[in-house]
């Protein structure tokens, strides 16, 4: 399916390639100028979208706890507790 929408794109987009120098040939530079901006502009969208879409997958698509090598089921037996009095009154 994505092979299909990317020949269409690509399909879509040399005609719109072949357009803009068409305008170029014919000297209708304006027209060719409003077609290079909205194929440009299309570019840019799509890069930044593609940009947005790898910067949320770094932020949200964080390792699992099996992953970082964590053991997921802590117990009170695992951890070390330290007594009060460990502590000097300036440290609490």
């Amino acid at each position: 399916m994505m092979s299909e929408d990317n020949e269409f794109d690509k399909a879509f987009e040399k005609s719109e390639i072949e357009d803009f120098i068409d305008q170029i040939d014919d000297e209708k530079y304006t027209d060719a100028e409003e077609k290079f901006n909205d194929l440009l502009s299309g570019r840019v969208n799509d890069a930044l979208e593609q940009a947005k879409v790898r910067v949320a997958a770094d932020i949200f698509n964080t390792p699992d706890a099996d992953e970082l090598g964590y053991e997921e089921d802590i117990n009170d037996d695992d951890l070390e507790f330290v007594e009060e009095e460990d502590f000097d009154d300036d440290e609490v």
